[in-house]
This record gives structure tokens, sequence and C-alpha cells, in this order.
């Protein structure tokens, strides 16, 4: 593929010849260029069925979902029948969470590094947490973390630290919780509705987000850097709406665009962009990826989570 730098010296090269601007050729390389590293050269292939959740009609209305690194387990909330599905990747068990009604509408999920898992609710402000053995909750209050508002947690994520990030897409921000239910921080600027977190290896927060930025990248103590886009166009602004996010074992960063109902991923800086769907209908709401780079896609439209690898 030409670089950037290629594109833009051939078109300048041509000025003469074609009588444009020079801003006008840098706008067409830019769409070159960007139709280029958008394409999808590296096609993804769907797994066959081998676990239940594959199978069309299993949730209801399916949600979040969390991977389990230590255990290599997966969790799925299914916000139509109050339950969530922790599934033992290796030996294909399964744990049922909610039959005690103590679940309603989960709408996230995150793994803490000892296994412990913590469900978000809509309009609730209590997180539930289940231990490894998925007895005995605990509840974590999040209106003590901020008094003065209404909070209503949406997607969750937990780092190497046990710190907790909460999304609450209804204030636009996201809470940053120490594990003594202590609120550190709070990321709210250029947020507007906040849709999945993650902490990349250099200790960057990153979050997708559905509104005018897709994914924003923050410090370690929440102060806004930069958008998630190739550095020769750091202002430049992408029209896709983020939704979920997840990273692989090379650094690769991907998220859902809910508008095109896309997978999206980039490389570890953003610089290259690749894009791809499967046939339709394909309404996909969350993505996770399991330490063999398997990609699981919650999906709407079947009602499933899809199993996805790298083609060639």
């Amino acid at each position: 593929m030409l670089s950037f730098d290629a594109i833009i010296k051939y078109i300048c090269r041509k000025i003469v010849l074609l009588r444009i601007s020079k801003t006008i050729a840098l706008s067409i390389g830019f769409i070159i260029y960007w139709g280029c590293v958008s394409c999808p050269l590296a096609q993804l292939i769907e797994k066959d069925k081998e676990y239940s959740f594959q199978s069309p009609g299993f949730f209801d209305m399916p949600s979040a979902i969390s991977y389990d690194g230590g255990q290599h387990r997966m969790a799925f909330a299914d916000r139509g029948r109050n339950l969530v599905y922790i599934f033992d990747l290796s030996n294909r068990s399964s744990t049922i969470l909610g039959d005690n009604q103590e679940i309603k509408d989960p709408v996230g999920l995150a793994f803490s590094r000892n296994g412990d898992l913590f469900i978000s609710q809509a309009d609730n402000s209590r997180i539930i947490i289940f231990g490894p053995n998925a007895t005995d909750p605990d509840i974590l209050e999040m209106s003590g973390a901020d008094p003065s508002r209404s909070i209503h947690p949406g997607k969750l994520f937990i780092d190497q630290n046990d710190l907790l990030y909460v999304a609450d897409q209804n204030q636009a921000l996201i809470y940053v919780i120490d594990d003594s239910a202590n609120l550190k921080f709070k990321i709210k600027e250029k947020l507007r509705n906040p849709n999945g977190i993650l902490v990349n290896q250099s200790g960057e927060i990153m979050v997708a987000d559905r509104g005018i930025d897709p994914i924003l990248i923050f410090s370690s103590d929440g102060v806004y850097l930069r958008r998630l886009s190739p550095p020769e166009l750091p202002t430049e602004k992408f029209s896709y709406r983020a939704s979920g996010l997840a990273i692989d074992q090379q650094g690769q960063v991907y998220t859902l665009d809910v508008n095109t109902s896309r997978i999206i991923w980039f490389d570890p800086i953003g610089v290259n962009r690749t894009q791809w769907s499967p046939p339709p209908p394909f309404i996909p709401i969350d993505i996770a990826i399991d330490r063999y780079n398997n990609i699981y896609v919650l999906e709407s439209s079947s009602g499933s989570a899809r199993i996805f690898v790298k083609g060639g």
C-alpha cells in the first residue's frame, strides 16, 4: 500500500497539469489514502458453531459481553431475560446468573483479575458483584461516588490495577472507582455517549463514543490526549458511531460501527483502519477478544454471539 506521503507527492507533481490548488490536491490525496486503508484488506472468517451461545435465538435481547483472560471464560448479558451467562470456553460448561431475580436489565459486564464478575443494571445505581464461584453476590452502591447526580451505570471495564471504569451514558461521563469503592476521578471532556472502555498497554484510557468522535484517548489520570486517527490528520473526524472496545494480542484495537453494522479495527497507533461486515442481517452490539485472538461479536439480529478469526 502506498504511504500517505507518497500519494501526496505524486498528486502535487500533477498540480500544474491539472491546474488545481494544493488544498484540493491534499483533499484528494486524503480521500484516496483513507479509501485504501479503509477497505477490507483482511477479511474475517466466521468459525463453525462450538458453543450453544452461537445458535440463533440463544439470547432474547443481548446487551454486553466480557472476557476473563485468567480463566478463559466469556460472560454475556441478556437484558430481555434478565440473565447473565458465564461460559468456560475450555470445558464448555456454563453458569447462569439471575435465576433468583437479583439481576434486572443488565447492560454492562467486567471481570476483575481474580475472576469476580461486575454487572451494571440500567437505571439502577447498584453494581452487582459475583465471586468466581458465582454465589452470594455483593453490591457496589454507585450513588456515593457522586451524590449530586443520579447515576445510571452502563458499560464497565476493570484494569490491571483493579480500577473500575463505569460509563454513564445519561451524564455522558465515566467514573473511575478504586478497589475500596472510592471515586478517584471522572472523565467528561468531549464525551457524548460513551459505550465502551479499555486501558491499553501504555496505560492510556480508550473510550468508544457514539457521539462526534468515535474513539477518544485519555491519560491514565483522565486528561484528554487525542482521537484514535492517523497522525497525519490528528483533527480529522470520521463519521461512525462506535460501540464496544477490544484489543488483541498484537495491540490492534477493535470496535463496532452501529451506523453501518461493521467491525472496525486499527493498528495500535491508529494509522491504518480496516472495516468489514458479514452478509446482512448483522446488527452488532458488543465485542470481545480472547487470548487466542478469536473475535466474539454479540449480535441482536440473530440473538447470538458470533465468533470470527482473521482471514488470509
